[in-house]
């Protein structure tokens, strides 16, 4: 038992050391978060101006859209061509004076 106890298979695991943020780290972090929210915030704001044929098709690029720092990306790459703005192309909304 003492071999076993040399090498470390029974002794008690030190504590976890712990993890600290100076006020740096968490600024960094906060303008981060804070870019993804906006580009997000946009791509939800330009879905809901356009027409993209059904309100399924839209609300699954909300959907996109609403995913965690990568689906504004998805959405402008693959969606953001896809959808029409009202009045684009429209003529029954103008009026001949």
């Amino acid at each position: 038992m003492k071999r076993n106890a040399e090498i470390g298979l029974f002794t008690k695991p030190s504590k976890p050391e712990r993890i600290t943020l100076d006020i740096a780290t968490v600024i960094v972090w906060i303008k981060i978060s804070a870019f993804f929210y906006l580009l997000t915030v946009l791509a939800i704001i330009d879905i809901i101006r356009k027409d993209f044929g059904t309100i399924g098709k839209k609300a699954l690029w909300g959907m996109i859209a609403l995913v965690p720092f990568v689906g504004w990306l998805v959405y402008l790459i693959f969606g953001f061509g896809k959808g029409k703005k009202p009045g684009v192309g429209d003529t029954s909304t103008h009026r001949d004076l």
